[in-house]
């Protein structure tokens, strides 16, 4: 006889399985999973499978087929399973069904527990993001600005059918279908129910095919039911879309299309993609974001937002580039008490001394009481101000030009304008502008670029060439979330493993 194996004393101990058990023993696993009687054999322990899924991420292993073998054929993950064999059909259920609600509480929860014992300072947040192709057909896409010019030129086919019906069906009866600029499918579809009730009326049947010949109201019958199923299609492409999107791809639909980095054929090709935004701090991703957006300045206020959601408090300081530097994103930082270490679109421009010691540059003209004057003496009027909208606030520009450009000796060095210069300056701006720059450029601001690039960006590169993470596998932003979570939390452990060893040797 042959008594049961103890498969953990087959493991060394420093193998990650054994940072995995230590990180995880600190979590009250079933928390996460509601409890439901069923009928029939006993399914697996929730539990198990989660440590199985998450110990997967953190050995780099995304495919369930690929987690189901190693339950067969790695000790480490035979000694999890408890030398169950669940299949990948019951890692996949148990995703979508358990993993998918809970999985930003979970990332939340190990990294409550990261942070105690590998004692992360999360004062700063280095925050950045990528875009990564989405598991979606890059050649069929939808653009709003199309579906809404499509659906004009429809309403006008629509009121040119509708006086062509109210002049040649409707003149005997005194009646009239309203025209208007624009439409609603219940217009449509009240045109269409009269043309029905009138055919049956008249017991007029509906012909199709070659060498009938089809009666007025048939006619209209049909065109008006081909104009309503376009309408409906134009109004769900647009109501898809949403405000904020200016296109999606028919395979998935939460997916925008966007120019990625990898452009392999060097034409700029849009793919379809999701913005996926990180926040590290001492190397550890603390926040995940999965958005839309196809820049990255929209993210950076629910980022931080997320931060503070996650650890009850905002970072003292967030540390970003240039992509993420605007009004809004300053003022959301003032707003906050968060000292911001961003960039802002100038900022490495201002660095060459080409540009600094241009004397046509508008900073370089500007006085000390604010007026502007150019070199040759002749100062700039102001003329108006401009209305700038931005997502939660509104700005002006004031609007300057030139008293006389005519017969300049360097007008053509100072514009391309054929009239006198004009300006744009904008006030608020150039206050927060310099605040950055000022903090930028302090020595905690130079160290804090040199981290950022080591920090966030170091990150990214691990996932994407250690992990392989250069595509999207699952579809629509939940899923999307889900997965890039799962990926983080991977990160995250391995990342503890490496520097528990690392201290102990």
């Amino acid at each position: 006889m042959t008594l049961p194996l103890d498969l953990g004393i087959l493991i060394e101990p420093n193998d990650p399985v054994v940072t995995f058990s230590e990180v995880v023993k600190g979590m009250e696993l079933q928390k996460y999973f509601v409890p439901v009687k069923k009928q029939g054999r006993t399914g697996y322990n929730p539990e198990m499978l989660m440590k199985v899924i998450m110990f997967a991420q953190m050995e780099k292993i995304r495919s369930l087929r690929a987690i189901e073998k190693a339950c067969k054929t790695d000790i480490r993950f035979m000694w999890l399973a408890h030398e169950e064999k669940p299949t990948h059909t019951t890692f996949a259920n148990f995703i979508n069904q358990e993993l998918k609600e809970n999985i930003e509480t979970i990332f939340r929860d190990i990294n409550e527990i990261l942070v105690k014992k590998a004692k992360i300072d999360l004062e700063t947040a280095y925050i950045d993001g990528t875009k990564i192709e989405a598991n979606a057909n890059k050649y069929k896409w939808v653009w709003v600005k199309a579906s809404r010019s499509h659906r004009e030129k429809l309403f006008h086919k629509i009121t040119k059918e509708l006086n062509r019906l109210n002049e040649s069906c409707l003149v005997y009866e005194g009646k009239s279908f309203a025209v208007r600029e624009n439409y609603s499918e219940e217009d449509i579809m009240n045109v269409i129910r009269w043309l029905a009730k009138e055919m049956k009326r008249l017991e007029i049947k509906r012909v199709n095919g070659k060498g009938q010949r089809k009666t007025d109201l048939q006619r209209y019958f049909d065109y008006f039911k081909e104009h309503l199923e376009k309408l409906h299609q134009y109004n769900e492409d647009i109501k898809i879309c949403g405000e904020n999107r200016n296109s999606y791809a028919k395979t998935d639909h939460d997916a925008t299309f966007m120019r990625m980095k990898e452009d392999y054929m060097k034409n700029g090709q849009l793919k379809p993609g999701y913005n996926l935004q990180l926040a590290v701090s001492e190397g550890f991703i603390t926040c995940v974001g999965t958005y839309q957006n196809r820049d990255d300045q929209g993210t950076f206020s629910m980022m931080t937002d997320k931060l503070h959601h996650h650890y009850g408090a905002y970072p003292k300081n967030v540390v970003a580039d240039a992509g993420y530097g605007s009004i809004e994103n300053y003022l959301d930082c003032k707003d906050k008490d968060i000292r911001a270490y961003v960039k802002y679109a100038m900022y490495a421009k201002e660095k060459e001394k080409k540009y600094c010691t241009n004397p046509y540059r508008v900073e370089n003209m500007r006085q000390l009481d604010g007026s502007y004057v150019c070199p040759q003496g002749k100062s700039f009027i102001l003329m108006g101000r401009k209305k700038h909208i931005g997502r939660s606030i509104t700005w002006y520009t004031d609007q300057y030009a030139c008293e006389n450009c005519e017969n300049c000796p360097v007008k053509k060095a100072c514009t391309k304008a054929k009239g006198n210069r004009e300006i744009e300056v904008n006030e608020l701006g150039r206050k927060l502008y310099l605040e950055a720059k000022t903090l930028l450029d302090s020595e905690e601001g130079i160290e804090k670029r040199i981290q950022r690039s080591i920090q966030v960006e170091g990150a990214f590169g691990v996932i994407k060439q250690d992990f392989g993470y250069r595509r999207l596998t699952r579809r629509t932003l939940e899923n999307v979330n889900l997965e890039f979570h799962l990926i983080a939390i991977g990160y995250n452990l391995i990342k503890y493993h490496h520097l528990m060893t690392s201290i102990v040797s």
